[in-house]
């Protein structure tokens, strides 16, 4: 039975993640991810037992550890060799793949690579497993460390989200869910509460890849339209009125706006004074 944490990366069967630095431990402190409560809202909306082959494996980039080149090399060896041996093992059989990547591909070598690499990935996935499989990926969230050292790695992880979020247009039966707006247990990992919550959404969005929208299900939040309304009284202010799709109930901003930028260049954020919403 299911239960956290589900990754116990220091007793898997396949040596590559020891490799990367698992090692077996008595006592599982932090141990919280999405993966439960994804599986407890799909098995609420279909009453079928869930199964979870659970691959990941933390801080790994998408365009080496998890690159579809590395099958034939094993599954000591490669974390794509090591999916695709569980998948034989367990059957050869899944509903679709839930995937939550991409803080290490924010480096300047292979950051812009990301979409082709996502496109690469996915292609090889629906060819060596199943095809058609649906995807349903979390747009990593935003970091709190702010710096002038650090602009460049933030451009970069901006660069990330964006080509996360613009991923459907390029990827079919491929749905993004958000993380922006959930809290944070450090300056970059989501709380527990935060955790279950992302599972739900992206139970939701399956579902919906699966099934269309029914049972009150949505796909990932989606931007439909952004535009900016000067101000009657000072021309120097302006308001951003942003829509959005795929909402429950309504949005609220609150009144403390935080990890938003304005920026008239792609890669280059500028301090605008968002100061209510």
């Amino acid at each position: 039975v299911a239960n956290h944490p589900l990754h116990e990366l220091g007793f898997a069967k396949h040596g590559v993640h020891r490799k990367l630095g698992a090692q077996p431990s008595v006592a599982n402190i932090r141990g919280v991810g999405p993966g439960l409560a994804f599986a407890q809202k799909m098995y609420g909306l279909t009453h079928v037992p869930q199964g979870l082959i659970c691959c990941a494996h933390g801080g790994t980039n998408l365009f080496d550890q998890w690159s579809p080149d590395g099958l034939s090399k094993g599954p000591d060896h490669s974390l794509y060799a090591a999916m695709h041996a569980r998948y034989i093992e367990n059957g050869g059989n899944v509903k679709g793949v839930f995937w939550y990547q991409g803080c290490s591909d924010t480096k300047p070598e292979v950051c812009e690579e990301y979409t082709e690499n996502m496109i690469h990935f996915v292609g090889a996935v629906r060819t060596d497993l199943q095809p058609d499989l649906p995807f349903v990926q979390v747009q990593i969230s935003r970091v709190s460390w702010a710096s002038p050292e650090s602009m460049e790695e933030h451009c970069m992880w901006q660069s990330i989200r964006e080509q996360q979020r613009l991923l459907n247009k390029r990827i079919e039966k491929l749905d993004t869910v958000s993380t922006i707006a959930y809290r944070l247990e450090d300056c970059i990992h989501l709380q527990s509460a935060a955790q279950a919550v992302l599972g739900e959404d992206a139970a939701e969005s399956m579902f919906c890849l699966l099934h269309g929208k029914c049972y009150g299900c949505l796909p990932g939040i989606r931007l439909q339209s952004m535009e900016i309304v000067e101000d009657d009284f000072d021309a120097a202010m302006c308001s951003i009125i942003l829509t959005y799709d795929n909402v429950h109930g309504k949005l609220d901003g609150g009144v403390r706006p935080m990890g938003f930028d304005r920026s008239n260049k792609p890669d280059f954020p500028e301090q605008c004074g968002i100061f209510d919403t």
